[in-house]
């Protein structure tokens, strides 16, 4: 990440290059943990705990990017009237579809939130401000997605937000380390392995779908030479030259008929020629830093947020008020963040959101 921080052929070069030196400082790295002292380790953990919240927050965003974007895709097919599964599309099996995956959505979420009530002691205050909560946030936000406020709003996106902060709402009353107000912890201790593997699929979806928008933005894009690019190509007299840069995603620039070599300007710099390394000048942060964050969480998830089994005593594996209170608090900045996608149009008139 620091290497790839500044706008530079450098970054492009250190991102993309030197796989021998990165392979063996990974070897390296991995043989060092078996002889490092477990000091270093418990240093670390402060640095993940710190660090991994934030990525819950990311997952959180791209979580709604998700339900945004399939639920535009399905409308778009419907619109072209391609073939469903298949079938002839009149132009309405896709949105069927939708509905159907709504119906079934807001089914399940009213089911959870009923056997929340019916099961987690709602004489504790904690159980009923997470499920009551979540259920007012979702009822408000699916009102104002069908509603004319958010002319954008999709029924599909509130539904699967809704089903997410149902099961964090569960996952936050099941960590409470309360006995009185959670009838989870006199479950089978095999309960919390269920939790932790559903939080790595959650987590492990997540990766994958950051994965496939970053290389979505990556394919036919290729910064080194030898890979095709997109950008829109200009003819200039007997040669071709590529202008734009690769995010604007045009067409690859042909050869010119009457000249085997091509000119491709990136960055300001039009002396390339075909057959030389040519980089563009750019930065790799983000891209870093989210792996980073991936790590550190996945770290704190196997590890129960780092708390050594001895200072746990009798408690169950990821039951603590920390955790509590983390997969609320997750819960209610995810319903607000929602929120803000639904009203920020109306709220800021002025701003562009294209």
């Amino acid at each position: 990440m620091p290497l790839t921080m500044c706008t530079s052929r450098f970054s492009s070069h250190a991102h993309r290059g030197y796989w021998f030196g990165k392979i063996a400082l990974l070897i390296c790295v991995l043989a060092g943990t078996v002889f490092a002292p477990n000091e270093l380790f418990a240093w670390f953990a402060w640095f993940a705990r710190l660090l991994a919240p934030l990525f819950l927050l990311y997952q959180i965003l791209v979580f709604i990017d998700f339900g945004y974007t399939i639920n535009a895709a399905l409308v778009e097919k419907d619109e072209r009237e391609d073939a469903f599964f298949g079938c002839d599309n009149g132009g309405n099996k896709y949105k069927a579809l939708i509905l159907l995956v709504c119906l079934v959505l807001y089914v399940g979420c009213f089911s959870i939130i009923g056997w929340l009530y019916a099961t987690w002691p709602q004489e504790c205050a904690f159980n009923s401000a997470a499920i009551t909560t979540t259920l007012l946030f979702n009822l408000i936000n699916t009102g104002i997605s069908v509603s004319g406020v958010a002319e954008h709003g999709s029924l599909l996106c509130s539904g699967l937000v809704f089903a997410y902060t149902c099961y964090l709402c569960y996952a936050a009353v099941s960590s409470l380390p309360e006995p009185e107000c959670n009838p989870h912890l006199r479950k089978d201790a095999d309960d919390d392995v269920s939790m932790l593997g559903v939080s790595i699929v959650f987590a492990a979806i997540s990766v994958g779908y950051i994965a496939y928008r970053m290389g979505a933005r990556e394919i036919g894009q290729n910064v080194m030479s030898g890979g095709p690019s997109t950008a829109p190509a200009v003819s200039l007299g007997g040669e071709t030259q590529l202008v734009g840069g690769v995010e604007l995603g045009g067409r690859p620039a042909p050869k010119s008929a009457a000249n085997d070599e091509v000119t491709v300007r990136v960055d300001g710099d039009n002396s390339h020629a075909e057959g030389e390394e040519s980089v563009e000048s750019r930065s790799y942060l983000t891209y870093h830093l989210k792996m980073c964050l991936i790590s550190v969480y996945m770290a704190m998830l196997l590890t129960d947020w780092g708390v050594p089994a001895s200072l746990q005593g009798d408690q169950r594996y990821s039951v603590g008020y920390a955790s509590a209170w983390l997969q609320l608090s997750t819960n209610w900045v995810a319903c607000l963040l929602y929120l803000w996608t639904l009203i920020a149009v109306k709220a800021c008139p002025d701003r562009d959101f294209s």
